[in-house]
This record gives structure tokens, C-alpha cells and sequence, in this order.
């Protein structure tokens, strides 16, 4: 970033650059993109001083942070859209920007968009002398391109307990959910599968979760996956010292309950079977003992970004504190952090 350097030292970088450059092309740089894009007056003075012109983006794809082509093109379209015109900036080291351009190209040019080129003196749309303003209007924004191909959902609610105490709120949280997947991300609604109280048994539980969602031939690998759980949730403390959660099906016995519930461990089982390449897991109730964790490698900075676009993700979200499980007889006093789900 040439602002944090001293004036000799960003002279002495600017200078040497425009050799090399005039050294390789036969003739002066007369464009001048400031690295990062970061600049201030008194080296924006010293590029007019060299008889340039300094050119910046106005429209960031963020390729080098995102490695989804459909949710590099949307951000581009989205700014794009709004802002009419500019310059978009993309990165030739990471090849997902080469994978996006097509959807945007192709989508600019159907809305009526013209693509300009430096002719070594001004900018210049191919078929009209310089200067020539366009009078197309402005096309009307397209529909925003999705990162996945498709999208699947698991809604669980349990409120009607066979042993456990029972719940208030837990299926119309879960019916809350499936209406938000359906009217805001535009989730199918015959790709939501719902199970509510007496059909949230641990067996149906885990054949929607390891059998159907896990089926490649209906969850394909650019697809996303929600996996919603509302009702009771459980820690049983391991002779190793580690906390193990569960999640309460509605079938479970409460005192050992260990054999009826769906312990974490399930669900690290269930997020590597799933081939979705993204997965999301919302645990709207109370245990500790972590599902999900962090693995690989510390790698070096110029490998990270390739290597983690690559990967697939795994995420999982928990509402409230632990319950420790000390296998009681009756249900204990509730003391909840989240509506009669949390106990300590």
C-alpha cells in the first residue's frame, strides 16, 4: 500500500515499475491502477507529475474471497445494477472470476450494456467514435443469480413429548421457519421436509436426515441443505471429561436416554454423508459437546484461498446453555434461557 510507505520509498517504487514496464511494452505507462487501490493526494500528484491518468475500480467482484461463480456474478450484476456503469475488478489468479464472466457478460449484454476498451487514449465502445453517448435506457435490474443450484430443508418441532416435559413453542417456531424458507429464500416447498411431534420419532429423524437428504440422486453437490431442530436437547458428561450433546427426539425415554436420543456424534456422521456442498445446521435447543469441528492444516498465505475454495462447509448454530443429564426419574424444574428448553 503505497500510502504507508515514506515519499522516497513510494517514488523509488513507482519510478522503477514504469521502467520495467516501458522496458517490456516499447513505450511510457500512461495508466496507473494504485495497488489495493489505496492512494492519497500527494501520490495522486506525483502520477499526474509522470503524465498519467489513475484508473480505479468502482465495482469489487471479491473473487478473491468467494469461490461460488453464481455469488461472484450476482454481487457483480447487483452493483452493477445500481450503479449503471464503471470498471469491475477481477483477479486473473483465481479462476472462479474466469467462471463468472460468462453469466455476467451474457446478462449485461441482454439488459443493453456495452463494454468499452482503452484505445490509448480514452475509453471506447467498439462501433462509436469517441465521445458518443448512448441512448439506450437503463435496463431493468435481472433477478438477483443464485449461489446453489438448489435448496433442501429438514423442519423439526417437538412440543407434544411422549416422557420428556412438554413444550409450548417449539412447532410453531418450526412452522415459522419453514414459512420464512418459503416466502424469503425461496425454498421449494416440496423440497421442506416437516416433522412435527408424534413424527419426530429418532428413527424418522435419522432416515430423513441419513437416508433422503443423504441420497445423491436428489441432493446434488452445488446444493445448500438447512437442517432446523426445535425441542429438547441434553449433555451427558463422558468418562473422558468431554460434554456430549443430544437432541431429544420425541420417542426418547428420560431416564437413559442415551440409547433413544441423537447425539452429536450422529450429526458429524450425518454432515459428512449429506453431499450437499454447503450445510447448515439451526439447533434451537440446550446442550454442550461440540458436532461440528475445525480441521486441516495452518496453510501459507498464497495456498489458503485455493484451498479452502475447494472444501465444503459445515456450520451448525445452538440456542441456550448445557443441561447436564444426571438421568432423573421426573423432569426438572425448567429455568429457560430459550422457552422450555433449557434446563440447568
Amino acid at each position: 500500500m503505497l500510502p504507508k510507505l515514506s515519499e522516497p520509498a513510494y517514488t523509488k517504487e513507482i519510478d522503477s515499475t514504469n521502467a520495467l514496464l516501458t522496458y517490456i511494452a516499447k513505450t511510457n505507462p500512461i495508466l496507473f491502477r494504485p495497488p489495493y487501490g489505496v492512494t492519497d493526494d500527494a501520490i495522486l500528484d506525483k502520477i499526474q507529475a509522470d503524465n498519467m491518468r489513475t484508473i480505479i475500480w468502482n465495482i469489487d467482484s471479491e473473487d478473491w474471497a468467494d469461490p461460488v461463480p453464481a455469488s461472484v456474478a450476482n454481487r457483480v450484476l447487483t452493483e452493477a445494477h445500481k450503479q449503471k456503469h464503471g470498471i469491475i475488478l477481477f483477479h486473473d489468479i483465481h479462476k472462479v472470476g474466469l467462471e463468472a464472466l460468462p453469466t455476467i457478460i451474457t446478462t449485461l449484454q441482454s439488459e443493453g450494456a456495452k463494454f468499452a476498451y482503452w484505445d490509448g487514449a480514452a475509453f471506447v465502445v467498439p462501433g462509436e467514435t469517441r465521445g458518443e453517448q448512448s441512448a439506450a435506457a437503463p435496463a431493468p435490474a435481472a433477478a438477483p443469480v443464485s449461489p446453489y443450484h438448489d435448496s433442501w430443508a429438514a423442519i423439526i418441532g417437538i412440543d407434544d413429548y411422549a416422557n420428556w416435559q412438554k413444550l409450548r413453542y417449539a412447532t410453531h417456531d418450526a412452522q415459522g421457519m419453514k414459512d420464512l424458507l418459503l416466502q424469503k429464500y425461496n425454498f421449494k416447498s416440496d423440497h421442506i421436509f416437516t416433522l412435527l411431534d408424534a413424527q419426530a420419532t429418532r428413527q424418522n429423524i435419522l432416515s430423513l436426515l441419513g437416508d433422503k437428504l443423504a441420497n445423491p440422486d436428489l441432493v446434488q453437490h452445488d446444493d445448500r441443505v438447512l437442517v432446523f431442530f426445535a425441542g429438547h436437547g441434553a449433555t451427558r458428561k463422558l468418562a473422558s471429561g468431554r460434554d456430549l450433546g443430544y437432541i431429544i427426539p420425541v420417542d426418547a425415554d428420560l431416564s437413559n436416554f442415551e440409547g433413544s436420543a441423537i447425539s452429536m456424534t450422529n450429526f458429524q456422521d450425518i454432515s459428512e454423508a449429506i453431499p450437499a456442498k454447503h450445510v447448515l445446521f439451526l439447533m434451537d435447543s440446550c446442550y454442550s459437546g461440540l458436532a461440528l469441528t475445525r480441521g486441516g492444516t495452518v496453510l501459507s498465505t498464497q495456498n489458503y484461498l485455493n484451498e479452502m475454495s475447494k472444501r465444503e462447509a459445515r456450520q451448525m448454530f445452538t440456542a441456550g446453555s448445557a443441561r447436564t443429564s444426571k438421568s432423573p426419574t421426573t423432569a426438572p424444574t425448567a429455568t429457560p434461557s430459550l422457552p422450555g428448553r433449557c434446563w440447568r
